[in-house]
């Protein structure tokens, strides 16, 4: 006789002919237990203690087995199977690209066939251990018994189930519920956690419909189970914009405040982190603390929304009212992050520092919360003395070109201060100073004549010497600040670059290995500060600078030299270079004049022209070059005025452009045909094309520009004020904050009742609500196509009677050829019972039995 083990050995071999099981296999185990895993190998085999033939191995088989007789039977029980009312599908993914924006870098990957870990793919880990096992669920202190062994053997399998399922990207797949309460009666812990502490739980927050999650919570999962950093399944939930899943967890015993071990983040910091608007709209929903909650590093949600650049979420927070004035205790602003990286979000933050009151026509303007002062956690760790580096919101605003938000009125009444309080001093002073260092230069420069400069003669001669001596201290003197300036902001950016790099680092050792876009996101975050350079340079007036004290140190060069060593060729070469850097120098006025609104915008212009004559001479140059050529080869050398050399044939074709006087008579007597054919093709490419598109751009500039007149007086206003703030001392820069803090939270003004939000805001919020409305009526219709839901219209008070009889109207929607009718019949009774008021909504679910 053949044992009941052999017996089922055959029914087992030949089942595998005909098809492929339903659940995962189970690793190196596979050979002991006889049964085919196609399609569900765990790749690389992992080195377990197990050894074929030990009581464990026996102890596995003997659930294998039960699992597999089971499965045999699975179809005959379906159809009585309880838990068949159950979805137990994938997770409904809305495709909002607004609201949910998934991070996965191309380069993360880039040399790795297939990636081991996928992501949000799979929060579970198979890659555990039997000691973890053993250990983490519940079996502490047992002998090596077979309860122990059988219990061990059906965690595995229940821990290995999810992390299949989740590897692969299916959206057919389906949770055999039924498979899984086999393996709890046979000793599997419903608390089982892979290495990383999660549990099954996380996966289905992830990735899977409420009712697996239903099911869980019915055989006794913990709701609040964390993983080894804190994250629970809510938090998972959130992340990931599963806006169902956060509800029932909520509605199921989630603590909706729990913190993550150490990084102290709650389920509203991680939707806020990751731009899961629905996730969040939930949370507040359920009254979850979005203002308050601070992380390790004292970011609220808002914080922590801008520096990740969440601009969704964010925009969400400051419309619930969460405060963007706030500092982290580092001294970092929420307010500096939204605009380095939100400007629009931060328009609209903006708002929160600027209240009205109409009915006492006051206005308030909350300045502390743009110029923030050092909070007293960082004082306690760095010290009474100690600075901050992070930037202020002037300053981001400034080094970005934020031309909106420096137009806000809280930008503007900040401006306005600083300009009455120092600013407007130190830039009449400045602008003092270099037209006095200006005019000691000229009058050297145009007084004494070229050819007797290098004598002096005493006593009529003393002038010159007091003259000069001013005008070299002073320029020594501008060479010392440019220095000083230039060290100083190479010195502070290198220490914020440092100190940035080192706040990112910190949130690296948060970063869940299951989850590899944080830490792919943070690296780029790093790069990108790495990338970034000194702002010294990247300012033209400081170029400017720096070519005219060249030039000036090469005229007092050349003069001393020509005193002692006079010669002709020394003396004209000085005068040269001396005239061209008069010229330079008096432009550099522009410099200290761009702080004035009234000048400001027309020296922008100019700045912006300078680089329309750039392209302009490349332009002109593709006509110039050949013309010359044709010009030298007909006329060149030839006795023609004009013609005679290169140099003065290359001028006489620039006077040809300014339609200037040229020797006809010479070229035609040369070469009449040519003579007219050139100078007709020349004259209309250089003179009339060139020379009109020129003006036309040029006038497109100043046009373009002086329409922005305002913002870019702001701007160069701003600008000024920086550079002066800059060289101001600590103690007075501290004394300007603390007169902010204690005058201006807040300064109180009249307000006027005719001031009104621009036309501009109210369409672009009306355009967001239209927006959304659209997205959630493509979603909802979406919804109503997925095959085997229902669509349910409810009445608020009663049962409504339709063509069915006394019963809720369902209708049924599947892929056939009555889909069009039923959507066409299910929206039009809609609409009239919806203008009749007595259907207040449509719920979707799953199929009735």
């Amino acid at each position: 006789m053949r044992s009941y083990d052999d017996q089922d050995d055959r029914k087992m071999k030949k089942r595998r002919k005909k098809r492929s099981k339903v659940h995962p296999g189970y690793g190196n185990l596979q050979e002991d237990s006889g049964l085919s895993n196609e399609g569900f190998e765990m790749g690389e085999k992992k080195k377990h203690t197990l050894k074929k033939g030990s009581q464990f191995a026996r102890s596995f088989k003997e659930v294998l087995k039960a699992a597999n007789v089971f499965s045999a039977a699975q179809a005959v029980q379906e159809a009585v199977s309880k838990w068949r009312n159950y979805n137990t599908s994938r997770r409904h993914v809305q495709e909002n690209k607004t609201v949910y924006r998934h991070i996965k870098p191309k380069t993360v990957y880039a040399v790795k066939k297939k990636p081991e870990l996928e992501g949000l793919a799979s929060d579970l880990d198979d890659d555990v251990e039997d000691d973890q096992i053993d250990a983490a669920l519940g079996f502490p202190g047992l002998g090596d018994t077979a309860a122990k062994r059988k219990a061990s053997a059906s965690n595995r399998a229940f821990i290995s189930y999810f992390a299949k399922l989740g590897k692969v990207d299916g959206s057919d797949d389906f949770v055999d519920l039924d498979f899984l309460e086999n393996l709890i009666d046979n000793g599997a812990n419903v608390n089982s956690t892979d290495r990383y502490g999660q549990s099954v739980l996380h996966e289905v927050a992830r990735a899977w419909h409420i009712d697996v999650a239903k099911f869980l919570l019915g055989k006794g999962m913990d709701p609040n189970q964390k993983d080894v950093y804190g994250r629970t399944a809510l938090h998972v939930a959130a992340a990931v914009n599963y806006p169902e899943m956060v509800e029932f967890l909520v509605q199921h015993g989630a603590d909706i405040e729990s913190k993550t071990r150490e990084e102290l983040q709650t389920p509203v910091h991680f939707a806020a982190r990751n731009d899961a608007v629905m996730s969040l709209k939930m949370l507040i929903k359920h009254n979850a603390d979005f203002k308050k909650p601070r992380d390790y590093k004292g970011r609220t949600p808002l914080h922590l929304a801008a520096e990740l650049d969440r601009s969704e979420t964010a925009r969400y927070l400051v419309e619930q009212g969460a405060e963007a004035g706030v500092q982290d205790y580092s001294g970092q602003a929420c307010i500096t992050h939204m605009i380095t990286k939100m400007p629009p979000v931060a328009k609209e933050a903006l708002n929160q520092f600027h209240p009205t009151d109409r009915a006492n026509r006051k206005q308030y303007y909350y300045l502390n919360n743009i110029e923030p002062v050092l909070p007293e956690s960082f004082k306690k760790v760095a010290g009474e003395a100690a600075d901050s580096l992070a930037k202020t919101p002037m300053e981001v605003a400034v080094q970005y070109k934020q031309y909106e938000v420096l137009q806000h009125p809280v930008f503007q009444k900040l401006i306005s201060m600083k300009w009455k309080r120092f600013a407007r001093r130190g830039a009449w002073l400045s602008l003092f100073l270099n037209f006095i260092f200006i005019v000691m230069w000229t009058t050297l420069a145009v007084a004494p004549a070229w050819r007797v400069r290098f004598t002096y003669t005493f006593p009529q001669d003393w002038w010159r010497i007091i003259v000069s001596s001013i005008a070299v201290l002073l320029t020594f003197y501008h060479i010392i600040v440019e220095l000083k300036e230039f060290f100083s902001d190479k010195q502070k950016f290198q220490a914020w670059q440092k100190w940035r790099t080192e706040e990112i680092r910190k949130d690296l050792t948060f970063c869940h290995p299951r989850w590899p876009e944080e830490r792919a996101f943070l690296l780029r975050e790093i790069e990108q500060i790495h990338d970034q350079k000194s702002s010294y340079f990247s300012d033209f007036w400081n170029l400017f600078d720096w070519t005219l004290y060249l030039l000036l140190l090469v005229c007092i060069t050349t003069h001393i030299v020509d005193v002692f060593a006079h010669s002709e060729e020394l003396a004209r070469w000085h005068i040269r270079i001396f005239a061209l850097t008069i010229i330079i120098m008096w432009l550099r006025l522009m410099k200290n004049a761009r702080a004035f609104r009234a000048i400001g915008p027309f020296i922008v212009i100019l700045s912006h022209m300078f680089y329309d004559i750039l392209r302009f001479v490349y332009l002109y140059l593709e006509f110039y070059i050949p013309f010359a050529c044709a010009f030298w080869m007909l006329f060149g050398g030839r006795g023609v005025t004009g013609f005679l050399n290169v140099p003065t044939m290359l001028y006489t074709m620039f006077r040809l452009t300014l339609v200037d006087e040229y020797d006809y008579d010479g070229l035609h007597a040369e070469d009449p045909i040519f003579a007219d054919l050139l100078l007709a093709m020349f004259f209309f490419v250089s003179a009339i094309l060139c020379i009109n598109l020129f003006i036309a751009l040029l006038s497109d500039t100043f046009q373009r520009v002086y329409d922005n007149a305002v913002s870019n007086a702001i701007m160069q206003q701003a600008q000024t004020i920086l550079g002066l703030e800059a060289s101001m001392s600590k103690k007075k820069r501290e004394k300007f904050k603390a007169m902010i803090h204690s005058q201006c939270a807040p300064l109180p003004e009249y307000y006027d009742d005719d001031m009104t939000s621009a036309e501009g805001d109210d369409l672009q919020k009306i355009t967001f609500q239209i927006m959304e409305e659209v997205e959630q009526m493509h979603e909802m219709m979406r919804m109503m196509y997925k095959p085997g839901n229902v669509l349910v219209m409810q009445h608020p008070h009663r049962v409504l009677p339709t063509h069915k009889g006394n019963e809720v109207c369902q209708f049924y929607h599947d892929y056939d050829t009555q889909c069009k009718h039923h959507y066409d019949s299910f929206f039009q009774r809609w609409s009239i019972l919806k203008k009749m008021e007595k259907v207040t909504e449509i719920k979707i679910g799953a199929p009735c039995a």
